[in-house]
């Protein structure tokens, strides 16, 4: 690969660029699903001169089952309020922790077979069940690599050598112990840019749009959008390409239509907002209508380049305005291998703190608080085994764009501001936006509060209802159309608080059955 010699961005130091290798890597951990294999097979359409690899554990096929059958069997007897509940999925998780760990280092087995023996003896799995899943995630493997012999590789991440991290352990922690697919793959993407450069993009980004097919009218009327504005009108210009590709040719996203009832209807909701929105909307929907080919809608990434011995991260709409699911970097970078080592170091702290293996909600606070080498404030990183059971963000910090924001301003000569903005370092020498993240997967796509009291079913709400108070059931019957979203957390709070005014409100209040909006009319007609 050829070194150019560039001037920086201050214009004062001269900077060493060497080429990226022109290899796309994704990282897929349980099934890939039919819209990834649509979004996947996109980036090889428009970049059919890179090297397009997914990257698998053929070895833990049944992570994401696992964590299920934990927060489903937590949830199966009656529970009142999310602490017990809670609790009880921290248990299962360090019961399945302790149990796959010890049968993977002793008795030498797979993580799918040690997983596969606790979910049986421990959460009532069926082993045809469990084996029926294993099967089905790894043909949707074999079989997208079928039909695209010869385009996209497939590759095992247990080749990919841990000689000079040792974050291996926390790879398999995360699968074992929070069944944390998102931190795992954060993991895997930096060992794999590290040993073979390239670009890494999460499965639910697209290539960059094609701006150019947009007139200046277009472009001059979104420049003087606001900036949520800006964001909406950029998911609806992706929303029409994806419709009209399917228009042009079924085989583009073909999954995509069985998935419309999930996504947000962006485009419907940004011409709402007013006349001139919606005649933006139909200028850029009859342009998007004027095009005929996939080509025409994305940019190949081309050759690009890089600051020798560097990395750069994903410019974001987000935190602190990067992310990390989308990463440039070469082989063997020195930045990267220090992110790696912020990593490795992230989770010693949490091991020195005594924080990974609490026995209970709000062990976290207590352990950290009472321990005398512990910081005066209570980081974001303490509630690591709360993450995916509340809000909690910890993740980010321990192995997400966090850690490599700590990793790069630790090896800055100038350190970058708390939110990503320096005069002498700024953010830009460190980020890139060749794609676009404005697509329906990536806003659906979460790992965060996967399952709450809000998930309980309507059943157990009965029975914790019928516990306080057995005269309201009957009324509660009537509100048939309470759902996840409609107030049940909300509902259990009242229950474990016995809260017996808040319930009558809630059965007696003139509520429209349809509305999604039943907390804010009940509080309006609670009583002064």
């Amino acid at each position: 690969m050829g070194n150019h010699s560039t001037q920086a961005v201050n214009s004062t130091i001269e900077v060493s660029l060497v080429e990226v290798p022109k290899k796309i890597h994704f990282v897929w951990l349980g099934k890939l699903g039919a819209i990834q294999q649509d979004y996947i097979r996109t980036w090889q359409q428009i970049n059919p001169d890179y090297q397009i690899t997914v990257w698998y554990d053929p070895q833990a096929l049944l992570a994401n089952e696992l964590g299920k059958q934990i927060k489903n069997f937590a949830g199966q007897k009656l529970i009142v309020g999310k602490k017990t509940y809670f609790n009880k999925v921290i248990q299962l998780q360090n019961d399945a922790h302790k149990f796959i760990s010890q049968a993977m280092r002793i008795e030498k087995k797979t993580f799918d077979q040690s997983a596969k023996e606790f979910m049986i003896a421990n959460l009532n799995c069926s082993e045809e069940n469990l084996e029926n899943i294993r099967k089905e995630n790894k043909t949707s493997y074999s079989d997208f690599m079928q039909q695209h012999s010869g385009l996209v590789q497939l590759a095992d991440i247990n080749i990919l050598d841990d000689t000079y991290t040792g974050i291996d352990k926390y790879y398999y922690q995360e699968l074992t112990l929070r069944q944390n697919l998102a931190a795992a793959s954060d993991i895997v993407r930096l060992k794999m840019l590290s040993q073979q450069g390239g670009f890494y993009f999460d499965a639910d980004l697209l290539p960059a749009l094609n701006t150019t097919i947009f007139n200046e009218n277009i472009q001059t009327k979104i420049s003087q959008l606001s900036g949520r504005e800006k964001a909406q009108i950029e998911f609806a210009k992706t929303q029409l390409i994806l419709e009209r590709l399917s228009v042009i040719d079924s085989s583009h996203f073909p999954a995509r239509e069985a998935l419309t009832q999930s996504y947000e209807n962006y485009v419907d909701k940004f011409a709402q907002k007013g006349p001139e929105y919606k005649n933006l909307v139909d200028e850029i929907r009859i342009t998007i209508d004027a095009v005929h080919t996939i080509d025409d809608f994305f940019q190949p990434l081309a050759q690009q380049y890089i600051e020798s011995n560097s990395l750069r991260i994903a410019k974001h709409r987000g935190f602190r305005g990067i992310n990390n699911n989308a990463i440039m970097a070469e082989a063997h970078s020195h930045k990267l291998q220090s992110v790696m080592e912020t990593l490795a170091k992230n989770y010693q702290r949490l091991e020195q703190h005594n924080l990974i293996f609490i026995e209970k909600e709000g062990d976290q606070q207590t352990r950290y608080l009472n321990d005398p080498y512990a910081g005066i404030q209570f980081p974001e990183e303490a509630n690591y085994r709360m993450d995916g059971l509340t809000e909690s963000t910890a993740t980010i910090e321990i192995t997400g764009p966090g850690a490599i924001l700590k990793a790069i301003k630790n090896n800055a000569k100038q350190q970058v501001s708390e939110d990503g903005q320096s005069q002498s370092f700024p953010i830009d020498q460190f980020s890139f936006d060749l794609f676009n993240t404005y697509t329906e997967e990536d806003a659906k796509s979460s790992w965060q509060k996967q399952h709450t009291a809000s998930d309980f079913s309507y059943d157990q709400l009965l029975l914790a209802i019928q516990a306080k108070r057995p005269d309201l059931v009957r009324k509660l019957l009537a509100y048939q159309s309470l759902s996840r979203h409609d107030g049940f957390e909300w509902l259990s709070t009242a229950i474990n608080n016995r809260d017996e005014e808040t319930l009558r409100l809630l059965l007696e209040a003139d509520v429209n059955p349809n509305s999604n909006n039943k907390v804010k009319k009940i509080t309006r007609n609670r009583p002064p």
